[in-house]
């Protein structure tokens, strides 16, 4: 094993390796003479973890490293480098997940830009080195625990969420916004966004929640006395497997449409569940 780039910190994830193998083969001419073939090759680069903890800063670390980028990266090559794991590496029943558009990945630049200011490239370190975000994590027995993770971290576990089966094709179909602020999804509801983006009364969105990993948020509208918007539900995959989201959507009395990424649609047209989840281990798993 050999190192592509050493860390002066010590911090393994940054530690890069690779194998390298090599043989010599011998061939024959005219059945007589010997000549030697040197035979090399390097394995893809691997880092080595200590801990389950580190796995998704390492995933991160090497997608980032794969894609050939340097210190930073512009929305076009940011876009390019998720929507590659998406194709290649959240696939299930031979059916990847859709990709992210302009209007998402802008988004997951203005995360960063709040603490930052107004930026054009994202920085390795602002994506998966500086804990800038601050979340909460379900414990096992239920309690809350406030934590800071990095925008990697917070779009791996959104991508998690996003593959389980009742999950998966809603986000193929748009039904799924995701990647969209409370206070866009909020004037956005109330139609505060452009004319051509009009939503009607009792439309709900379906976002990622800003405040938890891997936890899906509903928002809707109601302009029956003051229009307002009202945030419903925060769902981690617990939830989700005991009641699917179509399931607890469907139920709602007061949401008749759901905002896509492209305009909206009675939620009638959600497509029904396929087989429901099997939930596995403990009832809320801390390394999720």
């Amino acid at each position: 094993m050999k190192r592509v780039h050493r860390n002066n910190d010590g911090n393994p994830i940054e530690e890069l390796y690779y194998f390298h193998f090599e043989t010599q083969i011998i061939d024959y001419i005219d059945h007589l003479q010997e000549v030697p073939m040197d035979v090399q090759s390097n394995s893809n680069d691997l880092l080595v973890t200590v801990h389950a903890s580190q796995d998704k800063k390492a995933a991160g670390r090497i997608l980032w490293f794969n894609m050939g980028y340097e210190d930073s990266v512009d929305k076009i090559q940011l876009k390019h480098m998720l929507n590659q794991y998406l194709e290649y590496e959240m696939v299930k029943d031979n059916q990847a997940l859709a990709g992210l558009n302009d209007e998402m990945v802008s988004r997951l630049f203005q995360k960063v830009r709040n603490d930052h200011g107004d930026m054009e490239t994202l920085r390795y370190a602002d994506f998966n080195r500086s804990s800038l975000f601050r979340v909460t994590r379900q414990q096992s027995d239920g309690r809350r625990i406030p934590e800071n993770v990095t925008l990697w971290e917070w779009i791996y576990h959104a991508f998690e969420i996003l593959n389980m089966t009742t999950i998966r094709t809603h986000w193929n179909h748009g039904f799924i916004v995701g990647f969209i602020s409370r206070k866009d999804t909020e004037e956005r509801l109330l139609n505060k966004i452009g004319e051509n983006s009009f939503l009607p009364n009792e439309t709900a969105i379906i976002r990622f929640a800003d405040s938890g990993l891997g936890a899906i948020s509903v928002a809707r509208s109601d302009f029956q006395s003051i229009p307002q918007v009202t945030h419903h539900h925060f769902l981690r995959t617990r939830e989700l497997v005991e009641e699917s989201l179509h399931q607890r959507i469907q139920r709602r009395n007061q949401i008749t449409f759901i905002a896509k990424t492209e305009g909206y649609a009675m939620k009638s047209e959600m497509v029904l569940d396929p087989e429901g989840e099997i939930l596995q281990g403990p009832p809320y798993d801390e390394n999720i």
